[in-house]
């Protein structure tokens, strides 16, 4: 399965290289609305650090979503993916994946060569 089959029938705002910290008002560039489906792909570029995802949460009430954490990079472990995970959950606003547990090719310990899997890992929690 390929990507583009994956995402028919979806709006995508996509901004590579960014962290959780920029989205607090990117997040409005998204149009997102209550009712959407939403799947958030934050953290990876925040290994290092605990980014508060509740501003971005706020925005999300009312859809139906899924935030996908940072996957396992060897290299870079850091407070990311299991805060993430702690603030996320405690919110319910969406459905957190956490990435960790999703064995993914990362030919140079930070990005995934698997995007189409990495997505249809997370649109499976999306009902």
């Amino acid at each position: 399965m390929r990507y583009t089959d994956l995402s028919k029938g979806m709006k995508i705002t996509c901004k590579g290289g960014t962290s959780t910290q920029q989205w607090h008002s990117k997040i409005d560039e998204a149009g997102v609305k209550p009712g959407d489906k939403v799947v958030v792909f934050l953290g990876s570029n925040d290994w290092y650090r605990k980014p508060d995802p509740k501003p971005i949460l706020a925005k999300l009430k009312g859809t139906t979503c899924v935030w996908v954490g940072p996957p396992d990079m060897p290299k870079h472990r850091g407070p990311a993916a299991d805060h993430l995970k702690k603030e996320v959950e405690a919110d319910g606003t969406c459905v957190f994946l956490d990435s960790r547990a999703v064995p993914l090719k990362l030919p140079d310990g930070v990005h995934t060569s698997e995007p189409g899997k990495w997505l249809s890992e997370a649109l499976k929690r999306l009902p």
